[in-house]
């Protein structure tokens, strides 16, 4: 501790010498004092060099928040960032923080969104749901039979999306960024459906825990930053996330199986408080959308191999991977058919509201599934 002190008193000193010994910037060299007898040049050089240096201040500061650090998607938007910054020749500063930096929780996110509190931030439909269900037509878990699918329904759902989020929430959809397969890291073996009774398990949507109490453990809805912990204490048995999510957390520390995956893609939007986006001028607008569409198709193409890489890193870290039996599968479908899609139902408000609609419109001739009068999940034909 006392070599840490010394280290950051040394830095601070140095700093403070190198201000005092000027440099470049005040139009010295090698960090010399101008004569007295040039000062009316010196005090000229100083005054082009404040000139310069305010025009290069940003003219526009945003706070961008993300769920977590320790995935990917945040990489992603680190490199966003700097393209923003080289293409706006520094007009544009972001600052990158996350949700557990700011002590926020999930469900608040879309709400200090709205109100400003959060200029630029990620949204994740799990967490907000309760307030805008469409966002989960997206994830119901179990209903999508694989990744290209579940593309097809965020694509085709986006545009109302996007509507909503104007009209209802006071923000812009900038851009979606996605997760790869979730996982369930488990401290027990599962190798069949019995293995999963009654198994404590993080989740962190209502439609994820529907289809984890379909499967006949206990669904708990416990902050991300949180689950470590309870795992740790016994409070948990499970957790499901993205797996490169859970080995950021290091959750291998503390599980010792990595069981899945569940094919689904978790979407989250990247939205600004309209009030701040109307400010802008409509060039840095433009390129915020066209960096952002960038990042959409890097997250959407990463999400293969991040599943790959995240099943390698959490078994070399000593975890054992666990592919799902047949049975599980077969129990998945089902369950989604059972409960995912018809419990969605009721949370929207049932089958005759606008959003019930939306599915019946736009996802059910994909995916082969509508929803009937009576809320109940019903198969059509094959989707194509």
């Amino acid at each position: 501790m006392v070599k840490l002190l010394l280290v950051g008193l040394i830095g601070m000193l140095i700093g403070v010498f190198a201000a005092c010994g000027g440099n470049g910037d005040s139009g010295n060299v090698g960090g010399q004092t101008a004569p007295a007898t040039q000062a009316t040049a010196a005090t000229a050089s100083e005054a082009a060099s404040t000139s310069s240096t305010e025009a290069n201040e940003p003219e526009f500061s945003i706070q961008y928040t993300a769920i977590t650090r320790t995935h990917p998607t945040f990489e992603a938007m680190e490199r966003f960032v700097q393209r923003v910054d080289e293409r706006t020749d520094g007009r544009v500063e972001i600052n990158m923080n996350s949700y557990p930096e700011l002590g926020i929780a999930g469900p608040d996110t879309l709400g200090l969104l709205k109100n400003g509190t959060l200029s630029f931030a990620m949204i994740y439909s799990g967490y907000v749901a309760g307030e805008f269900p469409l966002i989960e037509m997206g994830e119901l878990w179990g209903v999508y039979p694989d990744a290209e699918t579940q593309g097809k329904v965020i694509r085709a759902v986006r545009e109302d999306e996007v509507r909503m989020m104007r009209e209802e929430f006071n923000s812009q959809v900038i851009l979606y960024e996605f997760f790869e397969n979730q996982f369930i890291f488990s401290k027990t073996p599962v190798n069949t459906v019995e293995d999963l009774e009654g198994l404590k398990v993080r989740s962190h949507s209502a439609s994820l825990s529907d289809l984890l109490d379909g499967l006949n453990m206990d669904a708990q809805f416990v902050a991300f930053s949180e689950v470590y912990v309870a795992l740790e204490r016994g409070i948990l048995d499970a957790g499901v996330t993205a797996g490169s999510a859970g080995f950021g957390q290091r959750w291998y520390e503390v599980t010792d199986y990595l069981v899945g995956p569940i094919e689904a893609r978790g979407h989250v939007i990247l939205a600004m408080n309209l009030d701040q986006w109307n400010k802008l001028p409509e060039d840095i607008q433009q390129i915020l959308l066209e960096e952002g569409q960038k990042t959409e198709e890097e997250t959407w193409n990463g999400t293969e191999s991040w599943t790959r890489d995240s099943i390698d890193a959490n078994v070399a870290a000593g975890m054992e991977y666990v592919d799902f039996s047949p049975e599980i599968r077969e129990a998945i479908g089902q369950i989604a058919m059972e409960r995912v899609l018809p419990n969605w139902v009721k949370r929207i408000g049932g089958p005759n509201t606008v959003t019930a609609a939306i599915f019946n419109d736009k996802v059910a001739p994909l995916v082969g599934v509508t929803i009937d009068p009576d809320g109940t999940a019903k198969l059509t034909s094959a989707a194509p």
